[in-house]
């Protein structure tokens, strides 16, 4: 009977010990997670700290009462480009560990205290400027012990966040222009959230009616398709196509009523999940002036031709001369291209000139 009892209490010794072992050879760690439904910056903003706002950030950490030192930090990346700026750091009192800390429970119990904290007013205006979540989030988190100071983890995660325009401000085409079959050119700038749009164009069926809303219900369709924004169309900040390229069934014709609609589709934004541009109409046959002073393409083919001869634009004006492909062309061939371009202004798909 002693025997067992004694075996017993071995055994609870042994496993005590093991446990004691364990947690004094494992090196103490801490986890960081960043709660989604509740990410909201602007209790932070205006209380320009972690301990007034919903629960934002929780952290788990290894050891339960160990004396720790706390320090944290978010920072800000609006153009989403790597360039994060401080927003707001702190750093807490000596305080005992424990599994679970979240940020609205620092500075709110009497064992986590907030030593020193910074936040960077101008930045925190900025933010407060835009109104809403825009760009990259970054939070930062050290732990050191709290005796000795030695840093025990780390942990950071970055949250991208997205809130896109409420609508797409389409350049080209213009409405109730007229284009040439193989010219009918597409432009606006893009939206830094979305991934990718949708352009549906249609155009009116014999004997249908005109306006933009039968056109759109009972008109043939022409175009139907997804546009992916590339790293190429992202970093030029703007769409600039041919839509007769995209054409799939049922080829435009001059005389034809076109309907042009473009939609982006944005899978990682906030709220918002669809953006509409304004209905486009448009018309397929030969370019005329528009009198109400508009320039067409011809106008400003035309234009660009007379200002290369009157003197306005110099040749050491232009610092590159590309073809629609991108690769540097000759000044002999530019000069035949001015030759065909005053000859042919109607030709001309699309021109772009940038003055700096």
């Amino acid at each position: 009977m002693r025997i067992k009892f004694f075996n017993k209490i071995l055994c609870l010794f042994l496993l005590f010990f093991s446990q004691l072992t364990i947690s004094q050879t494992l090196p103490f760690s801490m986890q960081l997670s960043i709660t989604p439904a509740n990410f909201n910056l602007v209790d932070v903003i205006v209380n320009k700290n972690l301990s007034g706002t919903p629960r934002i950030v929780e952290l788990t950490m290894s050891e339960r009462g160990r004396l720790i030192v706390l320090e944290g930090e978010i920072a800000w990346d609006e153009k989403r480009n790597g360039n994060f700026k401080s927003m707001y750091s702190f750093r807490t009192n000596p305080f005992k560990s424990r599994l679970k800390l979240s940020n609205n429970e620092i500075n709110n119990y009497t064992d986590i205290k907030i030593e020193s904290d910074d936040s960077n007013d101008d930045l925190l205006d900025k933010q407060r400027d835009v109104g809403k979540l825009k760009g990259s989030y970054r939070f930062v988190f050290n732990v050191y012990d709290g005796v000795n100071g030695e840093l025990l983890d780390n942990a950071s995660e970055v949250k991208d966040i997205c809130n896109p325009s409420e609508n797409i401000i389409v350049d080209l085409p213009v409405s109730e222009e007229t284009y040439s079959i193989g010219s009918v050119s597409a432009s606006w700038k893009i939206d830094e959230c979305v991934s990718e749009y949708n352009i549906l164009a249609k155009k009116k069926i014999q004997g249908g009616a005109s306006s933009i809303e039968d056109i759109i219900e009972s008109g043939e369709t022409v175009i139907d398709h997804t546009l992916e924004i590339t790293d190429a169309i992202r970093q030029s900040g703007s769409v600039n196509i041919i839509l007769d390229d995209f054409i799939e069934s049922n080829f435009w014709q001059n005389n034809d009523e076109i309907v042009l609609l473009i939609t982006a589709l944005n899978p990682q934004s906030v709220g918002t999940t669809e953006i509409l541009a304004d209905p486009i109409k448009f018309y397929i046959g030969t370019p005329k002036i528009n009198p109400s002073g508009n320039l067409t393409l011809v106008d400003k083919a035309q234009a660009f031709y007379d200002k290369l001869i009157n003197g306005e634009i110099t040749f050491d004006m232009i610092k590159s001369i590309t073809d629609e492909n991108g690769n540097a062309i000759s000044f002999a061939d530019f000069k035949a291209l001015i030759t065909e371009l005053g000859n042919h202004p109607d030709q001309v798909i699309s021109i772009y000139f940038n003055e700096n």
